[in-house]
């Protein structure tokens, strides 16, 4: 189960910049020939939980910046 605010299940708390540190690390992983089927289900599910994780950031940010906008419009 997806969390918000850069929390996986596990508890895991992760900023921004780690969670597209990883992501760029899983992907080049899941773009290399050497990962086997195995491993492939578990980085498909850590990858998609990072971007997830990216997402909600981005949208929280940019609320918080509407509303800083919104506070100095006349």
């Amino acid at each position: 189960m997806q969390s918000t605010d850069g929390l996986s299940p596990e508890g895991e708390e992760i900023s921004y910049r780690q969670a597209k540190e990883e992501l760029d690390i899983l992907l080049e992983r899941l773009d290399s020939s050497d990962v086997g089927i195995d491993e492939l289900r578990g980085l498909v599910e850590r990858a998609r939980f990072l971007v997830q994780t990216c997402r909600q950031m981005i949208r929280r940010v940019e609320g918080e910046i509407d509303v800083l906008l919104s506070e100095d419009t006349p």
